[in-house]
């Protein structure tokens, strides 16, 4: 197709599924903290970021985590996941060495829900309950010089390059990582599995309305 022949809105979608159509520089941002001299913080509870979860790894050193109730204090290794609106603030010691990853609600979603957004209905996860695991609070520990660590640290740097060089299908690159912290989280984390069993599907998609409702109303919004 010559350079300067009009291509329709209609066309840049469906000639390549691979294109994203929303970039992911707009859904998701990676911090990497790398021994800073002195404690580094972020703020999370401004309304541009409260359509966020957060996934913090703590490669060395401390962090802290302010919750909308509550602080989680942790020391490496850790991984730590932190779902939609839950995340005020964090900080880390001078010498941390990690990664803050993040990512909007909407993307975590697209890759990680029940199937319902991917061609053929095939859950994301493989059948593992990634939705339920990014709608709670998780701070577990890998095991210093784990394979579970290092897959972990591969995918967090991954994504990082991902969002450095926004190639064509960034998106389903991030995407797949994402899906690999959230298996690890399932991985590590003690009784989520029976605690998704106890409550099932439709406890948690109410409780999910019921925060995203609460965030409207905390930023005056109208709820139709």
């Amino acid at each position: 197709m010559p350079v300067s022949s009009p291509v329709t809105r209609s066309e840049t979608l469906t000639d390549n599924p691979f294109e994203d159509l929303l970039p992911v520089t707009t859904q998701a941002v990676m911090d990497r903290f790398d021994h800073p001299l002195s404690a580094q913080s972020w703020v999370m509870n401004d309304p541009g970021r409260r359509d966020r979860c957060y996934a913090v790894l703590l490669l060395g050193g401390r962090a802290e985590i302010g919750l909308r109730q509550g602080t989680i204090t942790c020391k490496a290794p850790a991984l730590v996941w932190l779902p939609l609106g839950e995340t005020q603030r964090f900080s880390v010691a001078a010498g941390s060495d990690g990664y803050l990853l993040s990512v909007a609600d909407d993307l975590v979603a697209r890759h990680c829900g029940d199937g319902s957004g991917v061609a053929g209905g095939t859950p994301a996860g493989g059948g593992l309950p990634l939705r339920f695991a990014a709608d709670t609070v998780h701070n577990v520990t890998p095991a210093e010089d784990s394979g579970n660590l290092l897959l972990l640290s591969r995918s967090f740097e991954a994504i990082r390059a991902e969002l450095m060089q926004n190639a064509l299908g960034a998106s389903l690159v991030v995407g797949a990582h994402l899906q690999i912290i959230l298996t690890m989280v399932l991985r590590l984390a003690e009784g989520v599995m029976a605690q998704r069993d106890k409550h099932g599907p439709g406890s948690i998609t109410f409780q999910r309305f019921l925060q995203v409702l609460e965030l409207h109303f905390r930023e005056h919004w109208n709820v139709a």
